[in-house]
């Protein structure tokens, strides 16, 4: 007989995958304009979509917890390591410095063990300095989006985005987390004395943050009024839905129905297979095969690249390891369930 499993909403799993995404991140290119190393849009896109899809997968089949947090810790950063160590540079190695050496892998991963420690806590300070950092990234994102629609180049926008760009963003973000959990901390005991409730001031004071945030926006430096609206807009919307947001109890220690052993290896192998194929097997190997094998097609207005399919070769190996490790980790489970 089947005992009940707990099964999170996807709704708040895709949430909890965006706030550890957007966290890490935004620690990630902190570290990075403070010591010179370089941030720009395809660099930023590329760690944002192995975190999200990392995220995303173990908390939807393991819920949240310690041990998730170590997996998803591991696998997120890995598979970027592996992407930028077999995809062709974009960027002049020669004027621009990226983390590809093998120890930013145990720098990424103690960011993301930070991020994913702060976003599970339902600590109200956690919910603050949670709702700095997300909103600190999504600013960034604007403006180098920004920048990207205006049609700077890669180049310049790489070398125009340092912290003399991100401090005022930095700035009036912590001023509004300040405000609101200083105010909250009062309001809150006033309410519990009064109604008995444990009513979170939040949800109304962070509009004070918000307003901050939009009237503050115009002193972003050198970005220009446009880009400062857009990514004050941006911080300013997620601060607010990260604030607000009632944090992830039921995800803790929960899981989606346990995944049968054979669909998971069903799915698990050959993505994998696929995957090392395209990473590992040079592109001359693969057109020796066949060239209909390289997708050298364009599709709509974007042409196939090399990095393309790194890239879809990377998820792959990520979704195929982490299933994988699923099948295997909840073998016990699913017996003791029958």
């Amino acid at each position: 007989m089947h005992s009940e499993v707990q099964t999170p909403r996807f709704l708040e799993v895709l949430l909890f995958a965006v706030f550890v995404t957007l966290f890490m991140n935004g620690l990630d290119m902190t570290y990075h304009l403070l010591t010179g190393w370089v941030v720009h849009l395809n660099y930023a896109a590329v760690k944002l979509t192995m975190i999200f899809v990392a995220s995303l997968l173990v908390t939807w089949l393991l819920g949240v917890g310690r041990k998730q947090n170590v997996v998803t810790s591991i696998s997120g950063p890995l598979a970027f390591y592996v992407y930028y160590l077999f995809a062709n540079p974009t960027l002049d190695r020669a004027i621009f410095s990226l983390d590809e050496q093998f120890w930013f892998f145990f720098l990424h991963v103690a960011f993301m063990l930070l991020a994913y420690g702060v976003v599970s806590s339902n600590k109200s300070w956690a919910r603050g300095i949670n709702a700095w950092w997300c909103s600190f990234t999504a600013g960034l994102l604007g403006i180098m989006f920004a920048w990207r629609f205006a049609g700077m180049s890669e180049e310049d926008a790489a070398r125009a985005m340092t912290y003399h760009v991100a401090l005022p963003l930095h700035a009036m973000i912590l001023i509004a987390v300040c405000v609101s959990v200083i105010f909250g901390f009062f309001l809150t005991k006033e309410l519990d004395a009064t109604t008995k409730k444990n009513i979170r001031p939040g949800k109304v004071l962070s509009l004070l943050g918000l307003a901050i945030l939009i009237g503050s926006v115009i002193t972003l430096i050198g970005v220009g009024v446009l880009n400062g609206w857009i990514a004050g807009l941006l911080a300013a919307i997620v601060y607010a839905v990260v604030y607000n947001h009632n944090y992830f109890e039921e995800l803790r220690d929960a899981s989606n129905t346990p995944v049968c052993r054979v669909r998971g290896f069903c799915i698990a192998i050959p993505a994998l297979l696929v995957g090392a194929f395209y990473e590992f097997v040079p592109r001359a190997v693969i057109k020796s095969i066949s060239p209909t094998l390289l997708f050298d097609f364009t599709l709509g207005s974007k042409r196939i690249r090399q990095n393309d399919l790194i890239l879809v070769a990377t998820l792959l190996l990520l979704v195929g390891g982490i299933m994988l490790y699923t099948v295997v980790s909840s073998r016990w489970r699913c017996s003791s369930n029958v």
